[in-house]
């Protein structure tokens, strides 16, 4: 059983690598260039920049930036910075993917979006729910202060990972 159990995680791992740490589904895809209608989205901590690819392609004005860019960006170019000055008054979305577990990343990139000068629209949060493996208590403090629930929307994930991509919207 071993063997099974670590090949089925140095798989895993093999996708992480080319992919990021979540796999986009073609309804998800296809909701969040729905609802980001011709606004901006940031692609926060977007890893290889899948995701980030797979909007562009369907037409999503997408910035995709990781602050710790360490995966091969074939996908997408993947930003080292974030242009929250040329983004006055734009509504802009974000796409905040897999934040670690108990690391501020997510709670960060929330701060520093809600208080830019960029007005907030939609969180596109790619990971598990509260308690689950990915965030931290401040992240999701800050995201029942600030954002209401939309949706949840069903991705493919590996065995005994319970992630989703879950919307909400931003409370004015």
């Amino acid at each position: 059983m071993t063997s099974l159990y670590e090949g089925f995680h140095s798989e895993r791992f093999e996708c992480i690598d080319l992919y990021g740490w979540s796999v986009p589904g073609q309804d998800a895809l296809e909701i969040v260039a729905s609802l980001c209608n011709g606004n901006k989205l940031l692609d926060y901590g977007c890893g290889s920049g899948l995701w980030s690819a797979d909007l562009a392609d369907r037409g999503v004005d997408v910035w995709p930036y990781d602050p710790n860019p360490h995966l091969p960006t074939e996908h997408i170019k993947v930003q080292p910075y974030i242009p929250w000055v040329d983004w006055d008054d734009e509504y802009v979305s974000m796409l905040l993917s897999w934040p670690l577990y108990d690391d501020s990343m997510g709670a960060d990139a929330l701060n520093e979006w809600i208080l830019s000068k960029a007005k907030p629209m939609y969180l596109f949060y790619i990971g598990e729910s509260e308690g689950g493996c990915t965030g931290n208590d401040s992240m999701f403090e800050l995201i029942k202060h600030h954002f209401d629930a939309y949706m949840v929307v069903d991705i493919p994930t590996w065995p005994n990972v319970h992630d989703a991509l879950y919307i909400y919207r931003y409370r004015n």
